[in-house]
């Protein structure tokens, strides 16, 4: 166990590589630039940029990606008490207004909208 999991700190090693890259691109540019000409300077930081950019696009699909299977993983509990509720009818609706009894106590309780959105789940 690293010393980060030992004090209940996670940071993702591959969220940092971007700044990696783009200071280790920074850092080439510049001693280009001491050393040789403003050509070679201007295609570091072009080289720099477009590795930024990528690195930003592969976040931004993977945000996506993760924000659509929480979508589907709802839906899917949903559709389960949805099951649920039509095929018992002394409970008729019992898990909807379990849900909204809960969300509404998560506002009382002042909670943020991602706890909120939990509790609902």
């Amino acid at each position: 166990m690293n010393q980060l999991e030992q004090t209940g700190q996670n940071f993702p090693a591959k969220r940092y590589r971007l700044f990696i890259i783009a200071g280790g691109a920074f850092i080439a540019a510049w001693a280009i630039h001491q050393m040789m000409s403003l050509a070679l300077l201007s295609v570091a930081l072009f080289a720099g940029a477009q590795v930024i950019y990528l690195a930003w696009f592969r976040l931004s699909a993977k945000t996506r990606e993760t924000e659509e299977l929480s979508r589907m993983h709802f839906a899917t509990a949903e559709a389960l008490a949805t099951a649920i509720d039509a095929k018992d009818q002394t409970t008729h609706c019992h898990v909807r207004r379990v849900q909204v009894y809960a969300a509404e106590l998560g506002e009382v309780l002042g909670l943020g909208v991602a706890e909120i959105s939990a509790l609902k789940a």
